[in-house]
Order: C-alpha cells, then sequence, then structure tokens
C-alpha cells in the first residue's frame, strides 16, 4: 500500500507452512522384547531418520517513506516468525538391556521426540539520504531467536515411581544488535578513464549468547529418555562487542582495465583485532570477452554458540555429550582457547558472450584455511580417572560414558572450479528456449591437523561428506501461456562413515545419483497461474548402506545420514499463485 504521496510505500506479508513427517530409516534390528513377543512385534517402530513434522508462521513488513523534502528516507524490513517442530530420537524397546526404559510405563517401548519451539524476531531500521556529494545509510538492526526444547514421549527412571513423561529441557537464545554508519561516491577527476567508486563504512555490534537451564527432572540421575535437559552446568550468559570499519576503491586504469581495492578491520574485544583485504582486477578486451582475478584473506571467530554449546546425545549402550569448549572438563581433557579462522584465497575466471544470447563463465579458485573448527574425537569416559568422574559427578553428567567439544582442529586446503554456459534461442512460432548447463568440482585436503584431537571419524566429514563434482543440464521453454522446465543433475560420490569405532567406521562409499526435475506451467489468466511438477522425479534415494553398518544403529541406517540430495526421494506438488 501507499505511504504519502511522495513515493512511500508499506509491503505486509504472511506466510504458513506444514510439513508432515517422513520416515525413512529401516526395521527395528535388534530385540524388542525378552518374551514370546519377540517373534510377532510389528518392527517398524523406528522414526528417527526422515524429515520432522514441522510448522512454520512468518509474517514481514517492509516500508520506505520519504521525509518531507529533507532529502532523507527512512525505511524498515521486520520479520517475526514461529516454527514447532517434533523431532524424533533413538527408539528404546522394552527390554532389561536398555535401562533407558521403564517397562511399567512404555510396555511396548517407546519412540523420545524432541519438540521444539522457535522464536524469531529481525529488524533492520535506518535513514538514506545523499548529502555532501555521498550516499549516506545509517542503521541500526536488532535480531533474536529463542528456542525452547522438550523431550516428549519420554520418562526419567532415576527418578523412582515417576509417571513424568513431558519434560522441559531449557533453551538457547541468541541476539545481535548492529548500528552503523556507510557512505558511497562516484566521481571522475580528469585524468580518469572512467568514474572511480568508493565505499566505506564503520559498525559496532554486540553479540549475546544464552544456555537456559532446563528442569531437574530432565538432567538428574540418567536424565530424560531419550535427550537430557540442559544441566546446571550448561546454563550460561555470554556476550561479545565488535568494532569494524572497511574501505572499498573500485577504479579503471585504462578504459578496459578495472581494479578493486578493498580492507576491513575487526576489533572483538574477547578474541582479535584482525584485518583482512582483497585486491581484484578485471580485463574487458571488448564487449564480449574479459578475464578477472581475485586474492582475498578472511577471518571468521568463534561463535559464542559454539564456545559455549552443550548437547546431551544417549545412544543404545552410550551416550556422548558436547561440553562447552570453555568448560573445565573440557580444560581437563586438553581444550585451549578458541581462535577464529583464517583463511586466503585466489581465484581467476572468465567472462565471454561469443555471440548474442550465448553467455560462457569459468572460475578456478583454490582457498586455504588456517585453524578451521569442528567438533573434537570423542573420547571414552575413564572409569579410573576419579578426577574425570568427579567432575562428571559435580556438572551431573554421571551417565556420560563418552565426552567432545569444538575446537580448531585442521589447517586445509581446497582446490576447485566451475563452468557454465547458457544460450536463448529465440522462434516465430514456437516460443522461446533457454539451455543451460554448469559443471563444478572441488577437492578438501588437510594440510595439517593436531593429532591428538581428530580421528578418521572427523577427518572423513572433511573430505569426503560431499561430492567432489556435481554436474547439471537444463532447458526452460516458453511460449504463450505455456512454460516448461526440466533439469537433470548429477552428484559425485561420497563416503559414509557412520559413527568414529565398531563396525559403523567402515568407510562406505555411496554412488554418483543422478536427480530429474520437472515442471510445467500454465497461465488461466494473467495473474493466475496453475503448475505441476516434481523435484527427483525418479525417487531416487542414496545407495542402501550394508547391514554390518545399519546393524550398528538397530537397523535405522537404512541409508547413510547425511547425502547431497537427501534421502526422502522424490517431491510431486501440484501448485497455483494469483496476483492481485
Amino acid at each position: 500500500m501507499a505511504l504519502g504521496h511522495n513515493g512511500g510505500y508499506l509491503d505486509l506479508a504472511a506466510q504458513i507452512s506444514h510439513q508432515l513427517p517422513t520416515t525413512r530409516g529401516g526395521d527395528f534390528y535388534g530385540t524388542m522384547f525378552d518374551d514370546s513377543r519377540n517373534e510377532t512385534a510389528n518392527r517398524n517402530v523406528q522414526r528417527g531418520l526422515g524429515i520432522p513434522k514441522s510448522t512454520l508462521e512468518t509474517i514481514s513488513e517492509n516500508m520506505s517513506v520519504p521525509l518531507a523534502d529533507s532529502g532523507f528516507n527512512f525505511y524498515s524490513t521486520s520479520t517475526f516468525s514461529h516454527r514447532r517442530a517434533n523431532v524424533p530420537e533413538t527408539y528404546r524397546a522394552n527390554t532389561a538391556s536398555d535401562e533407558w526404559i521403564n517397562p511399567d510405563l512404555y510396555p511396548a517401548g517407546n519412540q523420545p521426540y524432541i519438540a521444539m519451539d522457535q522464536l524469531d524476531f529481525e529488524t533492520d531500521n535506518g535513514i538514506k539520504a545523499r548529502k555532501f556529494g555521498f550516499a549516506w545509510d545509517a542503521y541500526v538492526t536488532y535480531a533474536r531467536d529463542k528456542q525452547n526444547y522438550r523431550t516428549t514421549n519420554s520418562e526419567n527412571v532415576s527418578i523412582p515411581g515417576s509417571t513424568q513423561t513431558s519434560f522441559y529441557d531449557g533453551a538457547s537464545v541468541a541476539t545481535e544488535l548492529t548500528a552503523g554508519l556507510r557512505g558511497s561516491r562516484s566521481f571522475r577527476p580528469d585524468w580518469a578513464p572512467r568514474p572511480i567508486n568508493l565505499r566505506f563504512g564503520g559498525e559496532y555490534r554486540h553479540d549475546t549468547f544464552q544456555m537456559v537451564e532446563g528442569e531437574m527432572a530432565s538432567w538428574s540421575g540418567m536424565g530424560a529418555t531419550d535427550h537430557p535437559g540442559n544441566v546446571p552446568m550448561a546454563a550460561t550468559y555470554q556476550n561479545r562487542d565488535v568494532y569494524e570499519g572497511n574501505v572499498n576503491l573500485d577504479f579503471y586504469v585504462t578504459k578496459q582495465w578495472e581494479w578493486t581495492l578493498g580492507g576491513r578491520v575487526g576489533s572483538y574485544n574477547n578474541i582479535a583485532t584482525v584485518e583482512t583485504g582483497s585486491v581484484g582486477t578485471r580485463y574487458n578486451f571488448n564487449k564480449r570477452w574479459a578475464i578477472r582475478a581475485n586474492v582475498n584473506t578472511g577471518y571468521r571467530p568463534p561463535t559464542l554458540g559454539a564456545m559455549n554449546y552443550f548437547y546431551s546425545a544417549p545412544y543404545p549402550g552410550y551416550t556422548v555429550d558436547q561440553i562447552p569448549a570453555g568448560s573445565q572438563i573440557a580444560k581437563y581433557l586438553g581444550a585451549g582457547s578458541m581462535k577464529g579462522e583464517y583463511s586466503r584465497s585466489y581465484s581467476i575466471g572468465f567472462d565471454s558472450t561469443p555471440v548474442d544470447d550465448f553467455h560462457v563463465t569459468g572460475n578456478l579458485y583454490y582457498i586455504a584455511i588456517n585453524g578451521r573448527m569442528g567438533s573434537t574425537k570423542t573420547y571414552s569416559v575413564d572409569q579410573n580417572d576419579s578426577v574425570l568422574l568427579e567432575m562428571l559427578k559435580n556438572a551431573n553428567l554421571e551417565s556420560a560414558t563418552s565426552l567432545s567439544y569444538y575446537a580448531n582442529l585442521y589447517n586445509t586446503q581446497t582446490f576447485g572450479g566451475d563452468l557454465s554456459a547458457d544460450y536463448t534461442l529465440h522462434t516465430k512460432n514456437l516460443g522461446q528456449f533457454r539451455f543451460a548447463m554448469g559443471i563444478n568440482f572441488s577437492d578438501n585436503e588437510i594440510r595439517s591437523a593436531k593429532s591428538d584431537l581428530v580421528n578418521e571419524y572427523t577427518k572423513m566429514m572433511v573430505l569426503h561428506s560431499a561430492p567432489k563434482n556435481r554436474e547439471q543440464i537444463s532447458v526452460n521453454w516458453t511460449r504463450g501461456k505455456w512454460s516448461f522446465m526440466a533439469q537433470e543433475l548429477r552428484y559425485g560420490s561420497i563416503v559414509y562413515m557412520a559413527s568414529p569405532t565398531g563396525a559403523g567406521s567402515v568407510p562406505f562409499q555411496q554412488n554418483p545419483g543422478f536427480i530429474t526435475n520437472l515442471e510445467v506451467d500454465y497461465k488461466i489468466f494473467p495473474r493466475w497461474t496453475v503448475g505441476i511438477g516434481a523435484n527427483n522425479v525418479g525417487n531416487k534415494h542414496p545407495t542402501r548402506v550394508p547391514s554390518s553398518i545399519a546393524n550398528t544403529q538397530q537397523g535405522l541406517a537404512k541409508y547413510a545420514s547425511y547425502s547431497p540430495y537427501g534421502f526422502s526421494g522424490g517431491m510431486y506438488y501440484v501448485k497455483t499463485s494469483l496476483d492481485f
């Protein structure tokens, strides 16, 4: 809607999305009952592999209002959303060997769930103006995300006689307040072949992260099955102040040869002051051919969440606790102070339009990252280590059998490249066709690693959990009221490792996958469109894992838990849209 008579406007939007769950796990492999019921029991009981049930509601506003004739313009963009998700955890059979289940409360076994309520708010407000020959943007943004957790369809077998089945596990809260000023100007001295563009800015940011303790029944003793709540040790409130300044210059030394120079300084009150920069150049031989190159350095600080995160994950026979990197337990295991990731990258490429309506681009790049962050190997709790056992007892983590934490683990390097091309064909009677293709490849390598913090499992995640190559071809056709899209994707192979130890630690290679996407649309009226389509029309799933791996998870791991195209198979849809 219009605001005033000087070009002001207000856009309002609302959206509701509801996702029903999918189940892609296998039948339960282990013993379900200690009596004759085990022979005839329905084993289709596991729900831990699939898309969880979720509902998302979002409202948003976007507005811009000129402030009379002052030359100032106020703008605002805000979103608020609520998401509810129910995530299945490890199924618990009614057997004497599973100490996490109360057979009187769940005589047929139980499937615990984590219920998450997420409240997310973000607002970006500012004033833009043109003064003193510059374009200015003074802005203030604020964002807050809170996630509340509950464990449902559960119990705490450590509390005698308890019939409680739902537990408040605590919450995590992150906020960010930013205030800054940006300026830009384009000017052309007599000696410059083309205009010079200057951009600069300064910013202050205040980040916070909070972990909220769960109710006592959620973490006392063994805690709620299958996800204990946040113990008192995990409760924390952390904050960080960041001051940044940046400048960027874009200029031509000849009418064909362009250069860009950029620099940024960031000061983190609890980490370091870091300088990064970039140099780029592009040479346009003519309007159809150009080459370019870039050199960049970068820095990514550890988030407050990575430094203070806690999570407990029980499995049949063992429990892995992700403990805060700054906790006394982590320091006892050898954790040091977390640092940021430093990177440097180099790229070369070309852009070309050999003939009208035909575009080709290509790039080669190299990226090196020092101090790459990740989760350490799992440390088995030594039952003879009285000091560690006492620390776990004081932290209410007596049920933990393995521990890990976030740390700077690797120095890595990545080689890669991509090539893409598209051609638009205009015909007189058959409509318009747009043909496109793309090829991407990359190879990760570990230059060095902290051998005392990593194992083969963590290395595998870095090196082989994503395909090294991806290819795609597509065609889009439009004619009158009709349009059609067909796309064929190919993902290279990956390596799957189910767990750090045991049979699940044997690497398993997933074969390359071909995925076909199709869509047909028809405009009933100029503003009313209907369509039908499919993502992964062939219902392609990842390679089935061998039984030796599936059995380590009681048969749940029918497919690998990660894949470049997921494990849910095909999605088929109809859609309609009405613009008014």
